[in-house]
């Protein structure tokens, strides 16, 4: 009841305040596309924008890429500075994406694991995960990349995206994979947790407490059992 009370309370100080500024409406006029969403409809992009609580603003690039997220209310010239300040930040990763592709399109092949491994992993920071599991399929066909990477860490990443994509049976396959390529055994209770983790993340929960039980048999000490 009382957060109930809180979230409406800064809603409406945001409708009455922020939402009404001059400069925050001509800033939103220059630089935003509104979108007004619910957990319960949009569960998903919740989880992938980190919002964990409401009213929460997501601040994205041109295609779609994470700049970050600013929760509950801010005096006025507060909101705007930070607004700016992740659009900033969405902009440079946008800026250095397009460069990396650019690269990758004249690079010579003894250059190519660096810059794709680069693409993937900043796509998924931007939260852009078709595009990395495309970046991930690439690196993963190239020869010589087992030697010139740590493949378990590689193929744990690729799970990743492809869980959140939904492709739940890719995603275990590719955590299998990881697991097996781990020969040193030093991630393995690391690879078994997010394995289960990303069947939760695709809503397979059946599958995930199957794999949460091994885990915990696997690694009885484990730091997570809780």
């Amino acid at each position: 009841r009382g957060g109930r009370a809180v979230h409406r309370l800064v809603r409406r100080l945001l409708e009455q305040q922020s939402f009404s500024d001059p400069g925050v409406l001509k800033w939103l006029a220059e630089h935003a596309a509104a979108r007004f969403v619910t957990f319960e409809q949009e569960e998903t992009l919740a989880r992938h924008y980190e919002v964990r609580d409401v009213p929460s603003l997501v601040v994205l690039d041109a295609e779609g890429g994470f700049g970050g997220t600013l929760t509950g209310y801010r005096p006025t010239a507060r909101l705007l500075k930070d607004l700016a300040t992740l659009a900033e930040r969405a902009t440079a990763q946008l800026k250095r994406a397009a460069g990396l592709e650019a690269q990758l399109k004249v690079a010579r092949p003894e250059a190519e694991l660096e810059l794709l491994d680069t693409l993937a992993e900043l796509s998924m920071e931007r939260r852009l995960f078709a595009r990395a599991e495309g970046a991930m399929r690439e690196l993963l066909k190239r020869p010589g990349v087992a030697q010139a990477r740590a493949l378990a860490q590689l193929l744990a990443r690729h799970a990743l995206a492809l869980a959140e994509l939904g492709r739940a049976e890719a995603a275990d396959r590719a955590f299998e994979q990881a697991l097996a390529a781990d020969t040193l055994k030093a991630q393995g209770e690391e690879l078994a947790f997010r394995r289960a983790q990303a069947q939760t993340v695709c809503g397979k929960h059946a599958r995930a407490a199957q794999l949460w039980a091994r885990h915990l048999e696997e690694f009885p000490k484990s730091a997570r059992r809780g």
